[in-house]
């Protein structure tokens, strides 16, 4: 719409061109002349409205009263000036930008330009800026944002709690690489050569885009350490392109994963502890079966013994008898018989303290080697009266004590009742040595039985000892003797060795040499 005072054509068509419309006032404020080009201002002014109005009078009940202020201080002050204004009508608003030329006569000019979407965009984008500002402040992580120079432009308010002494405005200006110095751990071995690792993640910045989260540990300002996060990737505002680098707190996390870690290891010690006494459990229930089958079988061959030596004693006083030997000289061998039921009767006692597996041990102390020896002999003596059987003994010790107990006079008569046993000759020749070695760090008193028994051969003396093992011709049991598998377990459980050798090298069918390990009792030694 035009009213017609004439101001100038070309500044008319320049205003028309340009902006949205304008109005031609006086010094009184009256409307002298006004040109209306935008819908929306149209709107706010209607034409009919505008006749024989003032500006003031038109425009006061659009806008705020401090925008008003303005106006007038505008024209008052005669100076070409810009302000900007809303126009609010009916619920709608609108934005324009007012100019103000001052002209000859005192005449004013009053160029209107529509600016509503400019400032709806502003003010979106200042919305869309006090939402990130808020995310940006508020996130869990410290926020850093760095140029490609390595420069800390700006860190969200989030990094005060993780530098204590220091605000997060102390960062900005200052350089990543710096301030990562500043509170590294020393000690790390991963950032001994900082430069080096800066650039080469900054290549790897360049390739991917992005790196993985690193974890380390680094001192505050109170010089208080905790573990952090960094995580770095690329971020593009506007036409520029910065680098991210989000730091997170894990203290919490990272002394549960040591706490885990820890009990992880508590858990591995008690486990190895515990596997250790499970081992050690077996290994005595183990040691304590075997006991069981020795004593089993040291039941059956004495039990048949005893009777053996009872059979043989009858026979032999019936003999006596008939030759006319008085009964006092028979009872002098009741005292056999005695000593065996006495053996009998102490190896029932041992099976029945057996039954309590779990508690069961056999005592090890020091037992004197030739008496028990002595012992055997004479048991092998009585027991085969009808052989001619001579057995000598050898040795350069007055005294030998080894750790065993009473079932080591067991395994010398069952060894030399195998020398009897499998021997073809009219008479039956045993030589016992006696000494005293050091193996493996350990002493030992040491036992050799040569006899001059049938032999083992070379095949069958590293199986002699086992029960599976199929005994040579001529080594088939007799019913008399604990074995020597029976043999081999006793000395074990004593922690002794025993293996055999040819009485004279090379030959076997000269005879065999028992030799027998047992651990000597050194505080006891002679």
């Amino acid at each position: 719409m035009k009213a017609s005072v004439n101001i100038g054509k070309e500044l008319i068509s320049r205003i028309e061109l340009i902006f949205d419309g304008y109005f031609l006032i006086s010094k009184n404020y009256d409307i002298l002349e006004y040109i209306i080009n935008d819908k929306n201002l149209n709107y706010f002014f209607e034409e009919k409205k505008i006749q024989g109005k003032d500006l003031l009078s038109l425009i006061s009940p659009l806008i705020a009263k401090e925008e008003l202020e303005r106006i007038k201080r505008s024209i008052l002050e005669k100076n070409t000036q810009l302000i900007e204004i809303g126009l609010k009508k009916n619920g709608e608003i609108g934005f324009y930008e007012l100019i103000f030329l001052i002209l000859e006569n005192n005449r004013i000019l009053v160029i209107f330009r529509n600016v509503t979407e400019k400032k709806l965009t502003e003010q979106k984008l200042k919305e869309s800026e006090k939402k990130y500002q808020h995310l940006f402040n508020n996130t869990p992580y410290a926020i850093w944002l760095v140029n490609l120079q390595g420069i800390i432009i700006e860190c969200n308010e989030n990094m005060n709690k993780l530098m204590s002494i220091f605000k997060h405005t102390d960062l900005i200006g200052k350089s990543f690489r710096d301030v990562i110095k500043m509170f590294l751990t020393k000690g790390d071995p991963r950032f001994e050569n900082l430069d080096n690792i800066f650039k080469e993640r900054f290549k790897l910045l360049l390739k991917q885009g992005y790196l993985e989260p690193i974890e380390f540990e680094i001192s505050r300002g109170d010089a208080k350490s905790f573990w952090i996060t960094l995580e770095t990737s690329f971020v593009q505002l506007g036409k520029e392109t910065f680098i991210q680098a989000f730091i997170k707190d894990i203290t919490g996390k990272k002394i549960a994963e040591l706490k885990v870690e820890e009990l992880k290891k508590e858990l591995e010690i008690r486990v190895k502890d515990r596997t250790i006494k499970l081992e050690s459990s077996e290994k005595k229930y183990r040691k304590a079966y075997n006991r069981a089958n020795c004593f089993k079988g040291l039941f059956t061959h004495d039990i048949s013994n005893l009777f053996q030596i009872i059979s043989n004693n009858i026979e032999l006083w019936q003999l006596q008898l008939k030759q006319g030997i008085g009964i006092i000289d028979i009872l002098q061998d009741f005292q056999l018989i005695e000593e065996s039921i006495a053996r009998g009767k102490k190896l029932i006692n041992n099976i029945r303290d057996l039954s309590e597996i779990e508690e069961s041990e056999m005592p090890i102390e020091p037992v004197d080697v030739l008496t028990t020896l002595e012992n055997a002999i004479k048991f092998i003596r009585i027991n085969f009266h009808n052989r001619d059987i001579r057995i000598k003994i050898e040795s350069n010790e007055n005294k030998l004590m080894v750790l065993a107990n009473e079932l080591l006079l067991d395994v010398f008569e069952n060894i030399m009742i195998n020398s009897v046993n499998y021997n073809k000759n009219t008479t039956v020749e045993i030589t016992v040595n006696m000494s005293r070695i050091r193996d493996t760090d350990n002493d030992y008193g040491k036992l050799e039985f040569k006899d001059n028994g049938i032999g083992i051969d070379d095949s069958s003396k590293n199986c002699i000892f086992q029960e599976s093992c199929k005994k040579p011709l001529g080594l088939e049991s007799k019913g008399m003797g604990l074995g020597l598998s029976l043999v081999a377990k006793l000395i074990e459980l004593c922690e002794g060795k025993i293996w055999i050798e040819d009485r004279i090298k090379g030959d076997y069918t000269q005879g065999s040499n028992f030799v027998v390990l047992i651990p000597e009792a050194k505080e006891l030694k002679s």
